[in-house]
């Protein structure tokens, strides 16, 4: 079976243009699945993200799950999205 590598980013609270350059490292390293995860307040953050490289990137970049829901950290319940993108090339 093929194995395919898959590598996430947690986003933060650090600028935008960060993401973007470790984004472009993974694509051109041939990852071909890259998940971006947001959670609490950066899930805003998250699909800004996303869509800045949509913009960017279009038909190189394919949505392929979206996955959203809760978790549990030091007692408190904390939101979170995961948006894993496929590279098309």
């Amino acid at each position: 079976m093929d194995s395919v590598a898959i590598r996430k980013l947690n986003v933060g609270n650090r600028p935008m243009e960060t993401y973007v350059l470790l984004f472009n490292n993974y694509v051109s390293q041939g990852i071909k699945k890259i998940v971006i995860f947001g959670k609490g307040d950066n899930i805003v953050r998250a699909v800004d993200l996303y869509n800045l490289i949509n913009k960017r990137l279009g038909g190189l970049v394919r949505l392929s799950r979206v996955d959203i829901g809760t978790v549990e950290y030091s007692g408190r319940r904390t939101s979170y999205i995961e948006l894993e993108l496929e590279i098309l090339r």
